[in-house]
């Protein structure tokens, strides 16, 4: 609920806007800490759709797997700090970093680290780390970077019950 009548809202100060202090505490306290609109669950509607985000200084990819599920990792490899994915993709089989050519599949699980066999022990530690929390809501993905984080339902509180009469899980993207 508002404080106020929106009558009697106003308006941020430029500094909101263009100051780095500020983009910097934005940065911490809401998108490292809270939960947020990452992309539209139709951006990964089908097995092997990725979608590459930037997020304050953090690259995070979103993947639809071959089951469906749609997963959130931090875009690093774990082998040598590469950038894995650089754009959206479609169809797409495996994560494959360029540097070295490790390839994670869908599920950010390590799938092979060529040329070098890695000791199948091993290959479960390294997979890509994932963002601690992704839910949906309303034909939205949003993320939770923060362990401690409490889970969508409860951050939203009773809002999925004011807008249940509005059918937005079933809304078209384009």
């Amino acid at each position: 609920t508002t404080a106020a009548p929106i009558e009697k809202a106003k308006a941020l100060h430029p500094a909101f806007y263009t100051d780095s202090q500020y983009v910097q505490a934005e940065r911490e306290r809401i998108f490292g800490t809270q939960w947020f609109a990452a992309c539209h669950t139709a951006e990964l509607s089908k097995p092997g759709d990725v979608k590459v985000i930037e997020v304050g200084t953090n690259s995070i990819i979103l993947t639809c797997d071959k089951s469906g599920k749609i997963h959130a990792f931090y875009n690093v490899c774990r082998h040598r700090g590469a950038k894995v994915c650089s754009s959206d993709q479609t169809g797409c089989k495996q994560l494959v970093c360029p540097y070295h050519w490790w390839a994670y599949r869908l599920d950010g699980s390590l799938k092979s680290t060529p040329p070098a066999a890695t000791p199948q022990e091993r290959k479960s530690d390294l997979g890509l780390r994932p963002v601690p929390h992704v839910e949906t809501f309303a034909g939205v993905v949003f993320l939770n970077q923060s362990k401690e984080a409490p889970s969508l339902k409860e951050y939203l509180g009773d809002l999925p019950d004011k807008l249940k009469r509005y059918d937005l899980d079933n809304l078209e993207f384009s």
